[in-house]
């Protein structure tokens, strides 16, 4: 967290500096290179040799971060990464206070600090304890083993997200409750698609699949609801050339981010 002044002097170091230096190595570039000093109250910018990445060197009153960080923010939601479990606590034990600085408050039953990655899954399957989860952004991260035996970054949608985007579907169709068949087939195809998109990640494939049959068990609820004497079955519908919904597909694994 970054206590920025106004009147905080910044000092951009020319040319390429080697990122993947650790914070030792970038206060002695400040020191020897600039002749600063690396404590002062000032940013030290450096940039990697294709220009899209800075690294920032800032001192306060708690010390440097101890390893890499990653924040990842979306709208009033946020994960933060750390390398180190000593930054993560130092992190968790200020947040509060800065942010009740701007008027604001975490709220306690999504805020939590927990072991995940790599490091965190071996010990885990050491002990023979459950595996560590957690929801951000509608999706549920778990870690899991490859056929090659490495660790992996794995998604799914939750529950939460499943149980909303059908019940939405519901509503959807029960406001629709005349219209043509056609109309019907557009809606449900657009509104999966999209569903698709944000969750088709690989290992999501069995929880799509099962959200397709649920979608088109609702549509098959509605159509028979629309008389009261229809004599159709399930299998009459299943066997109809336009009772369909789109397959889920997954995106590319050289375009999901891990």
């Amino acid at each position: 967290m970054l206590a920025l002044r106004s009147d905080m002097p910044v000092y951009l170091a020319c040319g390429i500096t080697d990122l993947r230096k650790s914070i030792e190595g970038l206060a002695a570039i400040v020191q020897e290179g600039f002749h600063l000093d690396p404590f002062a109250p000032a940013l030290f910018v450096f940039c990697n040799r294709h220009h899209n990445k800075l690294k920032i060197l800032h001192w306060e009153t708690n010390g440097f971060c101890g390893g890499k960080a990653h924040l990842v923010r979306f709208a009033d939601d946020f994960l933060v990464c750390f390398e180190q479990p000593q930054d993560a606590q130092r992190f968790a034990a200020q947040l509060p206070m800065r942010m009740h600085q701007f008027g604001l408050e975490l709220a306690p039953e999504k805020t939590r600090r927990l072991p995940f990655g790599h490091r965190a899954w071996i010990a885990t399957e050491a002990r023979h304890e459950p595996r560590v989860t957690f929801d951000f952004l509608g999706m549920t991260h778990f870690g899991a083993r490859t056929r090659q035996g490495r660790w992996q970054l794995q998604r799914r949608p939750t529950k939460k997200s499943r149980r909303k985007f059908l019940q939405k579907v519901k509503q959807t169709l029960k406001a629709r409750w005349h219209d043509g068949i056609l109309v019907h087939q557009r809606y449900l195809n657009a509104a999966l698609r999209g569903f698709y998109q944000y969750f088709g990640y690989p290992g999501c494939l069995p929880g799509l699949n099962t959200l397709r049959q649920q979608v088109l068990y609702a549509w098959y609820q509605v159509l028979r609801r629309r008389s009261q004497r229809s004599p159709q079955g399930w299998a009459w519908y299943v066997a109809q050339g336009w009772f369909m919904a789109p397959v889920p597909k997954l995106r590319p694994r050289d375009t999901v981010a891990r």
